[in-house]
């Protein structure tokens, strides 16, 4: 089994990249062997929000010590790449110190996902909303599929 978790797969943003996956799973898979990953599934509440737009996302407290961390998101999707692009900001409550990490996504819509699968060699066995094994709905905000080489 060979098993790609926590949207992984998404930092692929190229076709190439993403051929060479499946590709590469497919060589190391045993006869009978399956691959499983997931994806989350596009929003388009998401797509559509204003890119200067700074949202709270997390409230916590501070592993370090420094009281609480309060962290804000930036997002934006680029529709030429299907890539969003996430910029989430730590700020520290206790000193004020911010920390600026960002993130890029890419995303694949449902239906691109299946052909996604089929034109690089494997059949979708089960497809998922979540790994609590829910079915797959437009209201699921993942995409968990069980493949296995045709």
């Amino acid at each position: 089994m060979a098993f790609i978790a926590f949207n992984s797969m998404q930092h692929l943003a190229g076709r190439e990249e993403l051929e060479g996956l499946f590709s590469c799973v497919k060589r190391c898979l045993a006869p009978g062997g399956r691959f499983i990953f997931d994806v989350f599934s596009p929003d388009p509440r998401y797509l559509t929000r204003d890119p200067e737009e700074l949202l709270p996302v997390a409230y916590y407290d501070d592993p370090a010590g420094g009281g609480k961390m309060l962290v804000n998101e930036r997002y934006s999707y680029d529709k030429a790449a299907q890539v969003s692009r996430i910029t989430w900001y730590y700020r520290r409550e206790k000193d004020g110190r911010t920390v600026k990490k960002d993130l890029n996504l890419r995303c694949f819509f449902p239906e691109e996902l299946l052909a996604l699968v089929h034109y690089n060699g494997f059949k979708v066995l089960a497809r998922y909303g979540d790994f609590r094994r829910r079915p797959f709905t437009g209201a699921s905000s993942k995409q968990v599929l069980v493949c296995a080489p045709r």
